[in-house]
């Protein structure tokens, strides 16, 4: 049976080689650029953070990253690879942005989830039903999925829960890495703590890249920070990206210092 996870050894070899990389990068949105010339390179194992505003292309970046969308100009590089390559090869783990309606009207349960998703990307002959559970078992057990959840509706989970269902299904096969899109914006503020250690755990070992939208919650796993702000970026250590000038050029009034840390709000209106 095709085994969910190789050993620490083979994990902690693969990841520390990998890199995400992007070179004079060109995404686009329709016919308008949505990123024009952008530059990073982040070596794994650890944790990105892809912070910006609203529109600046956060989840643009990471489906091209994840080889869904068309590179436009100049390149991106995953574990060496074009990201639609890189994908092929079950390098990448990707968990989009989920709405809660996307599979609300499907009458699908958690393990169906990650079994339905194993047999769509294996090659035949496939695996027999029993040996699929075994499988699904134990990614959602790595996870922190109870049994009790396993065989209950996927859209009746909390929204914390169902993320760990899609991270589950993200980790099938043990990619090198995981690219995280939003991944607390569906979890209510009680669960987030727990789901970004979860997440801050798995980065020890692999290439993590997230989105957000207030970098603290990561921050004791963030090694580097990328912020995209319409056509300019800014990339490095937290510790310099963090920096209330530095963030007020792309968040304006939204930035707010906090005892140590720097948090990014919606500023709403003042009196």
């Amino acid at each position: 049976m095709t085994a969910l996870l190789k050993s620490d050894a083979v994990m902690r070899d693969t990841s520390q080689r990998c890199f995400v990389s992007a070179e004079s990068l060109v995404l686009r949105y329709g016919s308008s650029p949505v990123i024009n010339g952008l530059s990073f390179r982040f070596d794994g194992p650890g944790l990105l953070q892809v912070i910006g505003p609203n529109g600046s292309g956060k989840t643009t970046l990471m489906k091209a990253l994840a080889g869904i969308l068309p590179i436009a100009g100049g390149k991106a590089l995953v574990c060496g690879n074009e990201p639609r390559r890189a994908s092929k090869l079950g390098l990448i783990g990707y968990v989009p942005q989920f709405s809660a309606s996307q599979l609300s009207s499907v009458p699908i349960t958690a393990m169906e989830v990650i079994m339905m998703d194993y047999v769509l990307r294996s090659p035949w002959p496939r695996l027999m039903r029993k040996e699929l559970e075994e499988i699904a078992a134990r990614a959602l057990s790595l996870v922190g999925v109870h049994e009790s959840y396993w065989h209950k509706r996927f859209s009746e989970l909390s929204g914390g829960l169902r993320q760990r269902v899609l991270i589950a299904r993200a980790i099938l096969g043990d990619p090198p890495v995981l690219l995280l899109d939003e991944p607390l914006a569906s979890v209510d503020p009680a669960g987030r703590h727990d789901l970004a250690c979860l997440i801050g755990s798995l980065s020890a070992k692999k290439t993590v890249i997230v989105t957000s939208h207030d970098p603290v919650i990561f921050l004791g796993w963030t090694r580097r920070i990328l912020v995209l702000g319409f056509n300019k970026y800014l990339y490095g250590e937290p510790g310099d990206v963090l920096d209330e000038k530095k963030l007020e050029a792309f968040y304006g009034s939204s930035v707010l210092r906090l005892g140590e840390h720097v948090h990014i709000y919606d500023a709403g209106c003042k009196p």
